[in-house]
């Protein structure tokens, strides 16, 4: 899949999660999706390369990369009735890439 019909894609599916674009945690969400369609190990680095690297590319740090991403999902649990537990943001990530494969 190239970039962007895969950008389109995640960004179909966090709008159909009900996850604000408006919200820097959107795109965070978003560029960590795309790093782990490309490489799935980061799934088990996330706090050791993929937060740092999604900070890296929007000139943030760690702390602001976590703390968005977790504020994002909050916005869509609450909008979303379907959900019944709230997801962690590398669970998030890992449903919205399995479902692009």
């Amino acid at each position: 899949m190239n970039i962007s019909k895969l950008e389109s894609a995640i960004e179909k599916k966090l709008d159909e999660l009900g996850v604000p674009s408006k919200l820097n945690g959107y795109h965070y969400i978003k560029t960590g999706c795309m790093l782990v369609y490309k490489d799935d190990r980061l799934l088990s680095l996330v706090t050791k390369i993929l937060y740092p690297e999604i900070a890296k590319i929007h000139s943030t740090t760690v702390v602001r990369v976590e703390r968005s991403m977790r504020n994002a999902i909050d916005v869509m649990f609450k909008r979303n009735d379907k959900l019944r537990k709230r997801p962690t943001n590398s669970a998030l990530i890992t449903t919205i890439v399995a479902s692009l494969q």
